[in-house]
């Protein structure tokens, strides 16, 4: 279910996957599709991250949601196709802060 709504200066846009809703604001230059289809595979990364994602994971791991976010996209473009790519990233991630929890610089 994908709802759009126009405003003056773009479109929201209410997609609902399962029990979570998204609501995404996109400008009036964008491609309608292409905003779906960054919706689409968000949710698919959060999937293959926390596997089958819920609204307690979003809520207790909203630092890990915004990674997830950030791996994805670069200035609002879609930076990264494959999921499991963009999970392992944050994978990475998450083990470098179990590794240095004091916020240590690492020597490479």
């Amino acid at each position: 279910m994908a709802d759009c709504m126009l405003f003056v200066k773009g479109t929201f846009f209410l997609i609902r996957y399962a029990r979570l809703v998204f609501l995404f604001a996109a400008d009036r230059e964008d491609n309608e599709l292409y905003v779906l289809e960054l919706i689409h595979r968000w949710v698919e990364v959060m999937n293959e991250y926390f596997e089958n994602v819920c609204e307690i994971d979003i809520v207790y791991n909203f630092e890990k949601v915004q990674f997830l976010l950030d791996e994805l996209l670069i200035g609002g473009e879609l930076q990264e196709l494959n999921k499991t790519t963009v999970a392992e990233s944050v994978i990475t991630q998450d083990n470098v802060m179990e590794d240095n929890p004091q916020g240590r610089f690492l020597r490479l």
